[in-house]
């Protein structure tokens, strides 16, 4: 397993001379191991590339060489957040699942997922780089990661007799977008039964694939 997908929004990384000696996917994940930091800590700010240059110990050409600019490290890390969206994804298909359970375990790992890589899960889908717009290379890797829930819902469509009034697509996205505003409150801290968010979540996923 790479180091990038090991890593959570506050760990602290190595610095730019221990992860030079493991070569250069250990330097890209140490400074976006500072970018993360820098953004959790001091906000949207502090990422200037001078910045994360010195807290990673390294010097601004090495940042420009491997990313190209502020918002090539930005970039990274919307590509990060939703790989590691995509791995977690694949390991909750489980042999045995029936249509509904695969669908339920997608949906409860897409929610494990956002609750701990929150600072990610906020370049994904937030705004925290209010110039950052994500490349056609990162909107492909975004699609990609939620390609398994689009996948398990066409399974059970396909599993129904019935003529469905929403086609596969359709109806993974009304469930993404349901999901997504439930970890979404969650996170924000605004879920009013918090205790009890996991198994509402179940629920919401059963009902709406009930159509």
């Amino acid at each position: 397993m790479r180091l990038n997908e090991r890593m959570n929004d506050h760990e602290t990384h190595a610095p730019y001379e221990l992860a030079r000696l493991q070569g250069q996917q250990a330097l890209v994940d140490a400074i976006l191991g500072v970018a993360i930091r820098l953004l959790v800590t001091d906000g949207a700010h502090a990422l200037s590339m001078r910045r994360i240059a010195s807290e990673a110990g390294c010097s601004t050409t090495v940042l420009y060489t491997l990313f190209g600019s502020k918002n090539g490290i930005i970039d990274a890390l919307f590509q990060d957040g939703f790989a590691r969206l995509g791995a977690s994804q694949r390991a909750s298909v489980q042999d045995g699942d029936t249509p509904i359970e695969r669908l339920i375990h997608l949906c409860q790992a897409y929610r494990t997922t956002a609750l701990e890589n929150p600072t990610h899960y906020t370049i994904m889908f937030g705004s925290p780089v209010p110039d950052y717009r994500p490349s056609a290379r990162s909107k492909d890797v975004a699609f990609a990661a939620l390609q398994p829930l689009i996948e398990a819902v066409e399974h059970l469509l396909s599993q129904r007799t019935e003529v469905a009034e929403f086609n596969g697509q359709e109806l993974a996205m009304m469930l993404w977008a349901t999901v997504h505003g439930m970890v979404s409150v969650e996170i924000a801290g605004m879920h009013l039964y918090p205790d009890s968010a996991a198994i509402m979540l179940d629920g919401v996923v059963r009902r709406l694939l009930a159509v």
